[in-house]
């Protein structure tokens, strides 16, 4: 079992959120895959749909707002954050979160 603080927490919720909240707004996706593992001091959330794949310039472009905004999240916490589309195959968000790690004043 793991205990988080509530801004880490906080942050987890809000990512998965707002990675299912993708999916439905554009990955046309018939499912969907939530994966949440611990390993050493790491979480590894995994969030995967079989839906139309972001293409790359939509990630570059600026107007990916809500992707922006997990980026920015998890950079608060020192944690990496990915996000990789395969056309006709689906989306794939990789968090990975350090546990060990203090949080900036």
């Amino acid at each position: 079992m793991v205990t988080l603080d509530a801004e880490r927490s906080i942050m987890l919720f809000r990512i998965v959120q707002e990675a299912i909240t993708n999916v439905v707004r554009h990955a046309e996706a018939s499912k969907i895959m939530i994966r949440i593992l611990r390993h050493k001091n790491i979480i590894l959330v995994e969030i995967k749909d079989g839906g139309k794949g972001i293409e790359t310039g939509q990630l570059l472009s600026g107007e990916a707002w809500g992707i922006l905004g997990m980026h920015e999240r998890t950079r608060y916490f020192g944690a990496q954050l990915n996000v990789r589309g395969v056309s006709g195959m689906g989306t794939t968000v990789r968090l990975r979160l350090p546990l060990d790690q203090s949080l900036p004043e």
